[in-house]
């Protein structure tokens, strides 16, 4: 079943936010540091939990198809017919983790 929203929707980050600041005792550190320094975005539970929120602001199909292609020219590269998890391809290359940090960073990229 497929359940498609037509309204708008209220951002979910605003939210997130106050939850990590009420309900976790957590401070932002986007105030305290540069973003060159800072790891996280909240520090939380006593600095026993950082959370860094990501929000996609548009849609990175294109990016992730692009990459993929890139991806698939790899002599460790499996071959899929249809859609797959990305964790099916992962197990399948040599360094599944920088493969992942580069999916990760193609979604981000916006």
């Amino acid at each position: 079943m497929r359940i498609e929203r037509k309204d708008p929707v209220a951002k979910l980050t605003p939210r997130l936010e106050r939850f990590f600041i009420e309900a976790l005792g957590g401070e932002s550190l986007d105030d305290m540091m540069h973003a060159e320094v800072r790891k996280a975005d909240f520090r939380c539970l006593r600095g026993l939990l950082a959370i860094e929120l990501k929000t996609l602001k548009q849609d990175a199909s294109q990016r992730i198809d692009n990459l993929t292609s890139e991806l698939s020219q790899c002599p460790d590269w499996p071959l899929f017919f249809g859609s797959v998890p990305i964790e099916s391809a992962l197990k399948h290359v040599r360094d599944p983790e920088k493969v992942k940090r580069r999916f990760v960073d193609r979604i981000d990229n916006d």
